[in-house]
């Protein structure tokens, strides 16, 4: 027994009923239809009653009705395109309307009515004209079924109507249900595409109609492959084999697919995490050659699945970045947004295109939301794309929103400022005032982003100085947090409280245990092992000796030579353990490799490096060792560069080294 209920009306269908019956039964119960109440297929609609009261539906579909939150309510609104309407008919059109309702002599007739007054559902008597006449046609076979569903879900619905549209559809739903063996691929695909598009969630079902279509996948066209599994990354309805079997049907018709179905093909694998390169691949060589036909969401949602799934085509990426530069215009916050984060996950740089977003973005910057803009800046940081315009803009939109932002995009957005150096003191001190409130939901990768870019543009606000004991405090209480986080996070975090000023010796002392726990597995790139060597190198103790240890036994060890910055992460180091507390710990072997990788890489010098590493050789324990003068004969051309631009005790420091060597 299947029934269709709520409130205390219900309609049973036994298992060997006649759908006939369904509809002589549907009738009876609408001679009881008043102007106060509608009834779709045996759902009482009761305008006083509580929308969330009448939430009982079918065993086979539940209107889905999640919501994020107010973060996410405000992210639905930004990114929601509104559809051209009309408005509700006025008195004639609904008078004529009403008539062409009745006067339908099939289902056929009745969803071509549908699909040419969207705004039928404005109209409390062309809905009353509606339901007795779907009853009255009797939608018995799967076709019937499908087309009024596909029909119903592009109608246009006001709020006051949405309840009986949805019943209507709930009904026709467990129709679809019974007929689903009878359904051909169209039909299949048609009735997908309604459900997701108006949010129909029922697993059983797919799950029914993904048995039902695997089996006659090759009679699918390129339409219904790419608005099945669209249905299923909507409805987040995870089917892998069905998935492989769409992406085996369409490689072998991949040319017939139009720009809209490549990218909701590639955008639901990427929705739903399903690997498939040789798709991918096809998609990229069927999409290039059309790729002036895809519009802005088209192009924006390509990239963002391929860089979703890691598939790199550099060609693709740079055939999207021509076709969109000129219709730059036509992209909505959330097409800047994804196809900057996309251009920058797979590092595909295309500064012409980043220069046009910008000044795409800063027009239309008040849409944006929380997610919107820290994508953006983010991207941008990630390609070293400066722009100042675009920056102080962010900045001026996110702040009176600052609320609305979550976790990760409050640290994405400081991290992108800090990386470009770009100040701005007030977004800055009100992430902070919004970081403190729910610093429980941060990460690890979040609580090292967000600290260490307040450290690195040493902001010193209130709200930012309470930043750090926030987060000392947080760790501390759940120490345990920091397993979860990765060898490169444990060091900026540490790092970040030296930096601005918040040395924490607890704090220290349970980073330290984490890293020696971690012992040889612990892997540093640039500039990480410097960081980690600076935040330990005042600080004395059994686990502190520990971490330099591990310093001595593996940083020659994990050195990359082709790395064009690493003379950064040798002066890190070399600074550190020669000016720290650790300087009689190190062995002779170690500072002897340092000092000559130094010498070997000097071209790479910044003044920084020139800094760190002359000042961290003037400890009067070096005098007198060969290696020493070596280093400072190999140094002295770029010191005379940069002595002006350093502090006037590391300038004298390093001058009276060299007099004492003789080299002045």
């Amino acid at each position: 027994m299947c029934s269709l209920k709520t409130g205390s009306c219900k309609v049973c269908f036994p298992s060997l009923i006649n759908l006939q019956l369904c509809a002589v039964v549907f009738i009876l119960i609408t001679t009881q239809l008043q102007t106060e109440h509608v009834l779709a297929f045996g759902f009482l609609r009761q305008p006083t009653r509580r929308f969330n009261q009448s939430r009982r539906f079918t065993p086979l579909f539940a209107k889905s009705y999640d919501r994020a939150g107010t973060q996410g309510r405000a992210r639905k609104a930004n990114n929601h395109r509104p559809r051209t309407s009309s408005g509700p008919p006025n008195a004639v059109n609904t008078q004529e309307l009403v008539q062409r309702i009745r006067s339908s002599r099939n289902c056929f007739e009745l969803g071509k009515v549908l699909r040419e007054n969207p705004n039928l559902f404005y109209s409390e008597d062309s809905i009353r004209a509606l339901i007795p006449k779907v009853a009255e046609l009797k939608p018995e076979s799967a076709r019937d079924v499908a087309g009024l569903l596909n029909a119903l879900a592009k109608a246009r619905v006001p709020p006051h109507s949405r309840q009986v549209h949805t019943k209507l559809m709930l009904a026709l739903g467990e129709l679809a249900g019974r007929k689903i063996e009878d359904f051909d691929a169209r039909g299949i695909a048609m009735t997908l595409n309604a459900f997701a598009k108006r949010g129909l969630r029922s697993p059983q079902f797919f799950e029914m109609a993904a048995e039902a279509a695997i089996p006659i996948i090759g009679n699918f066209n390129s339409q219904g492959l790419a608005n099945t599994v669209n249905a299923f990354a909507k409805m987040n309805h995870h089917h892998p084999m069905l998935f492989d079997e769409v992406a085996n049907a369409a490689i072998p018709i991949i040319g017939t697919f139009k720009s809209q179905e490549l990218a909701n093909t590639v955008n639901a694998f990427a929705k739903m995490d399903h690997h498939h390169p040789m798709l991918f691949d096809e998609v990229a060589k069927a999409a290039i050659p059309i790729i002036d036909t895809f519009d802005s969401q088209q192009l924006a949602n390509t990239v963002n699945a391929f860089a979703k799934m890691d598939h790199h085509h550099p060609m693709l990426f740079d055939e999207v970045a021509s076709a969109a530069i000129p219709i730059i215009g036509a992209f909505n916050a959330q097409d800047v947004a994804n196809t900057v984060n996309a251009f920058a996950k797979m590092d595909h740089h295309h500064p012409v295109l980043f220069d046009e977003v910008a000044n795409a973005a800063i027009s239309i910057i008040g849409t944006f939301n929380s997610q919107g803009l820290a994508n953006t800046v983010n991207a941008f940081a990630k390609m070293d794309h400066h722009h100042p315009m675009l920056f102080e803009e962010v900045a001026n939109a996110a702040i009176p929103i600052i609320g609305t932002f979550n976790s990760q995009e409050l640290a994405n957005t400081v991290n992108a400022f800090a990386k470009m150096d770009h100040h701005h003191p007030m977004l800055f001190d009100e992430v902070a005032k919004a970081a403190i409130p729910i610093i429980d939901t941060f990460n690890s990768q979040s609580l090292a982003n967000l600290v260490s870019a307040i450290a690195r543009t040493r902001q010193d606000s209130e709200s930012c100085r309470a930043v750090y004991s926030t987060i000392a405090d947080t760790i501390k209480a759940n120490h345990h947090c920091l397993n979860e986080a990765s060898d490169i996070e444990l060091s900026a975090i540490a790092y970040a409280f030296l930096k601005g000023g918040h040395v924490d010796d607890d704090l220290l002392e349970l980073i330290g245990i984490e890293v020696s726990c971690r012992g040889a597995e612990l892997s540093l790139g640039k500039p990480s092992w410097g960081h980690l060597a600076a935040a330990f190198s005042k600080y004395k103790s059994p686990v502190a000796d520990k971490v330099f240890d591990l310093l001595f036994r593996s940083f020659l060890e994990q050195v990359d030579r082709s790395d064009e910055r690493l003379l950064e992460s040798i002066a890190d180091v070399y600074n550190a353990v020669l000016v720290g507390e650790h300087f009689n710990d190190v062995p002779s072997d170690f500072l002897t490799k340092l000092t000559e990788l130094a010498m070997e890489y000097s071209s790479q010098a910044r003044m920084e490096d020139v800094r760190d590493i002359l000042f961290g050789a003037t400890r009067v324990e070096m005098r007198g060792d060969p290696l020493q003068r070596d280093l400072y004969t190999t140094y002295r051309p770029l010191f005379e560069r940069y002595r002006k631009d350093m502090s006037p005790r590391v300038r004298d420091s390093i001058n009276e080294t060299f007099e004492y060597l003789g080299l002045r």
